[in-house]
């Protein structure tokens, strides 16, 4: 490996860990992981608390401690992982990394992913108002993207803040990028990403292999443990397998990669601290899961909803209704239209399923095209755990922009037509008599001589 010049390894190894002590057939409702990361590009250690799709925790190894994703969330409990034995875990994995690269480098394949970036408001946008925009990157991997933000083609640096790599569950990572953005007319917002092995006019990589050991502590819908899982994943392969039981690491694929499974595993097993670190967290499980179930399983975020209305080229349906529905928690929404009080149907184009934010909230939108006539409402209806009753945001036809400009003319027109006769009249009947003209009683004809 060392011949290689200028050349570079680029090797990820991963920890999942989260842990479960009994196995029942009950269907698993929730996930919760603990998972480190060692690579030579920046950032070389990381180590994420999950649940689900969102990050609860992220360890600060320089600091020793444990940094919250969101500051309501609970403490960590002193006593449990110590940071001494979380360093240990890192050199562990940095010298697996080594040992599994210098074995296959240049035998096998290597397996990345390509990023995937969505860009999209934290609320539904208006001119003038602020909002906050999401750069949301998937299918990150191995974990090592640089994020910028461009506004009409200039850098922009002010308002930006990024979140740290969470692992999803295809073995790649999942990251958030925000600015702050009070929009404009005509203005053209960018989210640029850039993969650091793709970068090779700076750097060459090689042998960019990843190493999973993932572990998965499945919970039940009450939050009781259910299970447990623990795989060594190489190149997303898996590789050796931990049989809770007998507490011991066995090979787990039959293929090309057997012999070297079979080392590994003795390796694992031969005193390096990979059976007794994966049996404390399996302990730890007990204690995490019920500490922030609260947090977790039963959060709850209401949600809020805005329709907003935009032409067609549709003859027959010339409106598209969108009813943004954001900020809410959990993530299962169900988001119905209403004409008149009666449901219609989805319309031309699928719901949106609900998309993360990144801050345990998530977003979701409905369309439907129409062609409205006088009188009639369209509602979005909104069901969600967090509400006591459904969310109901209505909207209604109004005139069409040129028959509006005609009333608003017609309008104003009128007005200034009024206000020229009364001030005619007042003149008019403010005007004195002649002279030598002397009213008859009674007389209604106006002053003047005869």
């Amino acid at each position: 490996m060392g011949a290689a010049g200028g050349r570079r390894v680029l090797v990820t190894g991963l920890l999942w860990v989260a842990l479960v002590t009994a196995v029942t057939d009950e269907p698993p409702a929730h996930m919760l992981a603990e998972v480190l990361f060692c690579q030579p590009a920046m950032p070389s250690l990381g180590l994420a608390l999950t649940f689900d799709a969102d990050q609860l925790f992220w360890f600060d190894f320089p600091r020793s401690s444990w940094t919250p994703r969101l500051p309501d969330l609970p403490s960590w409990p002193p006593g449990l992982e110590p940071p001494a034995e979380l360093v240990r875990d890192a050199t562990l994995c940095q010298d697996l990394r080594r040992s599994l690269t210098e074995r296959v480098t240049g035998l096998l394949p290597e397996s990345k992913g390509i990023p995937v970036a969505d860009v999209f408001p934290m609320q539904p946008p208006a001119l003038g108002e602020a909002n906050t925009l999401v750069c949301m990157v998937g299918n990150i991997f191995p974990p090592a993207v640089e994020i910028s933000w461009q506004l009409d083609g200039v850098p922009v640096t002010q308002g930006v803040t990024h979140t740290h790599y969470t692992p999803t569950a295809d073995l790649a990572f999942v990251r958030f990028s925000y600015l702050l953005v009070t929009p404009a007319a005509g203005d053209i917002y960018a989210c640029i990403v850039t993969h650091e092995g793709d970068n090779a006019s700076v750097v060459t990589y090689w042998g960019a292999f990843l190493v999973h050991v993932a572990s998965s502590c499945p919970l039940a819908a009450n939050g009781s443990v259910l299970d447990f899982d623990f795989t060594l994943v190489f190149n997303k392969n898996p590789l050796v397998c931990y049989e809770p039981d007998a507490q011991h690491f066995t090979p787990c694929d039959w293929g090309l990669l057997r012999p070297f499974a079979t080392v590994v595993a003795a390796f694992l097993n031969n005193g390096t601290g990979w059976v007794q670190r994966a049996e404390a967290r399996r302990r730890a499980c007990r204690d995490l899961a019920p500490r922030f179930w609260s947090s977790t399983m039963l959060r709850r975020t209401p949600p809020q909803a805005r329709i907003i209305s935009s032409k067609t080229s549709n003859t027959r349906a010339s409106v598209l209704l969108t009813c943004h529905v954001w900020g809410f928690y959990p993530a299962e929404v169900t988001v119905s239209w209403l004409l008149n009080g009666n449901v219609v149907g989805p319309g031309e184009r699928p719901p949106t399923s609900a998309i993360p934010n990144g801050d345990w909230t998530y977003q979701t939108r409905v369309t439907l095209t129409a062609a409205p006539t006088a009188g009639d409402t369209f509602s979005c209806l909104v069901q969600h755990v967090s509400l006591d009753e459904p969310l109901l945001e209505e909207w209604s036809p109004g005139l069409s922009p040129g028959l509006t400009v005609k009333v608003a003319v017609a309008t104003v027109l009128m007005v200034l037509g009024l206000s020229f006769f009364i001030v005619g009249v007042y003149c008019y009947r403010g005007k004195p008599p002649a002279p030598g003209y002397t009213p008859l009683p009674g007389d209604t004809y106006p002053a003047g001589s005869i």
